[in-house]
């Protein structure tokens, strides 16, 4: 499905960029965007390290991407800011709302279906799992670089 035909059956999308290589802008705009936005170097090579896996890759490795980087990391990380800052709930409460709703929808639908996702498009295929694997533990390279960046920071 090209990003015209996503464009056309799904109005929420109508006007909106999305970065593929359907839409012929590939890695140059986001990079020039995030260059001139004044983003940090090692935010700018997070994102197009990330991207980079997308565009290049094939679906069941942007699968594997999205899953395995995303859906597995974000519930437990958003769990664990929700209980060790607890008695920020009653100041924040868009925020805590935000979070609690990621831990369950990710962890109750999406992660499980993303996984479901990854095992379809891999096909039992051991050529095509060797390269999801890899594609996943690039991405999760990417971002605990990224991390270990903004932990040496605090």
């Amino acid at each position: 499905m090209s990003v015209q035909t996503i464009t056309e059956h799904h109005p929420r999308c109508e006007g909106r960029r999305i970065i593929s290589k359907a839409g012929g802008g590939g890695l140059q705009p986001l990079s020039r965007s995030l260059h001139a936005s004044g983003a940090p170097d090692f935010v700018i090579r997070f994102v197009e390290t990330t991207f980079s896996i997308l565009e290049t890759g094939a679906i069941h490795e942007s699968a594997a991407v999205f899953t395995f980087s995303r859906e597995d990391l974000v519930p437990p990380m958003f769990l664990r800011v929700t209980e060790e800052c607890t008695m920020h709930r009653q100041s924040y409460p868009h925020f805590f709302y935000y979070l609690d709703r990621h831990i369950e929808v990710d962890s109750g639908s999406h992660g499980p279906l993303a996984h479901t996702l990854v095992a379809e498009l891999c096909g039992g295929d051991p050529a095509r799992l060797r390269e999801a694997e890899a594609a996943a533990c690039r991405a999760l390279e990417a971002r605990l670089a990224l991390w270990d960046v903004i932990l040496s920071s605090l």
